[in-house]
């Protein structure tokens, strides 16, 4: 296996990505939650049912719905983490002094419609793992 990085800033360097991902045979693409591509996630999932291409990313992002698996922190438990570092701030702790903390908490998501798309069979054991499965 192998990764290939696509550099993205805008819509159309994403249009000439989805052409070399094409060209190049992807087998799988790996969606960040953020960045210009949260911008747009309609032509991302366009592009990708096109090309049969399976879409993995974060929770959260804006293509969770077309996204065959994601992984990521689990976003709830990070929201809850964040609030009880403004709370140590307001009770005076000064920001630089706080510790950084990692997620403890991850949560996979597999998305049965999209397998059933890209006509993948997904197998149990992976079902079983998951923390959600999306029918």
């Amino acid at each position: 296996m192998s990764m290939v990085p696509y550099h993205i800033a805008n819509r159309a360097e994403l249009e000439r990505a989805f052409t070399k991902m094409e060209k190049d045979r992807l087998d799988a693409l790996g969606v960040s939650a953020g960045g210009v591509l949260a911008s747009l996630p309609q032509l991302i999932i366009e592009h990708s049912q096109r090309l049969h291409i399976p879409i993995s990313t974060g929770p959260g992002a804006p293509a969770e719905m077309a996204a065959l698996f994601l992984f990521g922190p689990n976003l709830l438990q990070a929201y809850r983490d964040a609030a009880k570092y403004v709370d140590r701030i307001f009770k005076g702790a000064a920001p630089g002094d706080l510790p950084i903390e990692q997620p403890t908490r991850f949560e996979m998501v597999v998305n049965l419609k999209i397998a059933r798309t890209l006509g993948l069979k997904i197998p149990n054991s992976v079902l079983l793992r998951a923390d959600r499965v999306i029918e």
